[in-house]
């Protein structure tokens, strides 16, 4: 079955200021978002991940821009459009979790009220039913006494609620796509494999497609059906969760599966990388994971190499290539 296409980043580059001067620390990313599905973005911190999220509706912070590409939804050209057009778009069309909940909400609104003003700021304002819409989600997002919780502020409620909170936020307005960057990583892991299930239950309850960004390989792989490994700044592999995982075709890649505890390697040792992900200013020429690699060859610190096809699309279905880009693994190896 063919899968629509709901988002598009083109040749996407970021810019952060270092001292006075622009260093890229997103480098010509391209990836498709389909109709439907949890995509996930997976690297160690500092790889560009939440920086790739928070370009896609508009919301780089100060010190950073766009250089160059484009980000397209349903189509159009978000790249193009003034902070008035992209309003609309940013909680009705695009919706973010973040990864610390409390510092997100207004410590001076109850919960009900923060979840309710998203409805308002797009035309609803009917506050009895806004108020009839919030206590149904909030019950469907499994927090406790709605019409209680709905009057709490922010401080009275634990990390798991306020984290809960910002999903209803979020999806309350329905949007067409979900971008959730770290949202189980300041909690605990009962906790965070709930928040795991909620937000697997809106892609298939109500289609929710979702940008699943986390250095979580675990929780990747429990909701994911695709994933993009970025590692300073760069996609070095792409593809279905159930063949990258199997069949690593990076060496980073098969160094971040390595270090995950596994029954099948019982008494073997985890892998381990070496060193750390390189700063702005310290990036290394050629493949960017040269530094790290042990398996690094005079041809990668020369030269990035480009994508390679590891196994083919299946016919008739977008999105199932599986590609990487490191010399190790040759195209059509699978």
């Amino acid at each position: 079955m063919n899968m629509e296409t709901l988002l598009e980043a083109r040749n996407l580059w970021i810019e952060v200021s270092v001292n006075g001067s622009w260093l890229p620390a997103v480098q010509d990313l391209n990836f498709t978002v389909y109709a439907g599905e949890i995509l996930g973005i997976v690297g160690e911190s500092g790889c560009g991940k939440s920086l790739t999220a928070l370009s896609l509706p508009g919301l780089l912070p100060g010190g950073t821009r766009r250089r160059d590409g484009s980000v397209y939804f349903e189509g159009r050209d978000l790249t193009g459009l003034c902070e008035k057009e992209l309003r609309p778009v940013r909680g009705r069309d695009i919706a973010m979790v973040f990864q610390e909940p409390l510092p997100s909400l207004n410590p001076l609104m109850s919960a009900g009220r923060q979840i309710a003003e998203t409805l308002e700021l797009h035309g609803q304002k009917d506050r009895d039913l806004n108020r009839k819409k919030v206590l149904e989600l909030m019950g469907q997002l499994e927090l406790p006494v709605p019409e209680k919780l709905i009057n709490a502020y922010p401080h009275q409620l634990s990390g798991g609620m306020c984290q809960r909170v910002m999903l209803a936020l979020a999806l309350i307005g329905r949007p067409k796509l979900l971008i959730a960057d770290e949202p189980t990583t300041a909690l605990d892991q009962n906790t965070g494999s709930q928040i795991l299930s909620l937000i697997s239950n809106s892609n298939r309850e109500r289609g929710t497609s979702v940008l699943f960004i986390s250095h979580d390989l675990s929780a990747i792989q429990k909701i994911c059906s695709r994933v993009l490994v970025m590692y300073s700044g760069s996609i070095v592999e792409e593809g279905p969760v159930e063949a990258v995982f199997s069949r690593p075709a990076h060496e980073y890649t098969r160094l971040l599966l390595g270090a995950i505890p596994d029954r099948k390697r019982k008494g073997r040792p985890l892998a381990n990388i070496p060193g750390r992900v390189p700063s702005l200013e310290e990036r290394p020429g050629g493949c960017p994971f040269s530094g790290r690699c042990p398996s690094v060859q005079e041809r990668c610190l020369s030269a990035f190499p480009e994508e390679r096809l590891i196994a083919a699309v299946d016919a008739g279905t977008a999105g199932r290539k599986h590609s990487s880009r490191c010399v190790l693994y040759p195209e059509g190896q699978n």
